[in-house]
């Protein structure tokens, strides 16, 4: 998760289902763990499915959900830098 210090510091040791409210404050990128950001977002929505970027809300973030996130921000990456470094 990409949070600014001092906001990832306040919400120290709470639970994710307290914490995801306060996630649709910040970056889309953290702002995309929670439901509300699909909600009349179309530009968002459309730019994901436009990539085949498998964005979805977490209800949880246990094991499984890190490691689809983590799927996830590598197709984001690929999707970015993809083509940096490849040879003909």
């Amino acid at each position: 998760m990409l949070l600014p210090q001092g906001t990832n510091q306040s919400y120290g040791a709470k639970p994710y289902a307290e914490k995801i409210e306060h996630y649709l404050k910040e970056n889309l990128l953290v702002k995309s763990l929670h439901p509300k950001c699909y909600e009349n977002n179309p530009n968002f929505v459309g730019m994901a499915q436009a990539l085949g970027l498998n964005f979805k809300a977490h209800k949880s973030f246990d094991k499984a959900d890190i490691d689809e996130r983590q799927a996830l921000i590598q197709g984001v990456c690929e999707a970015i830098w993809g083509g940096v470094g490849k040879q003909p």
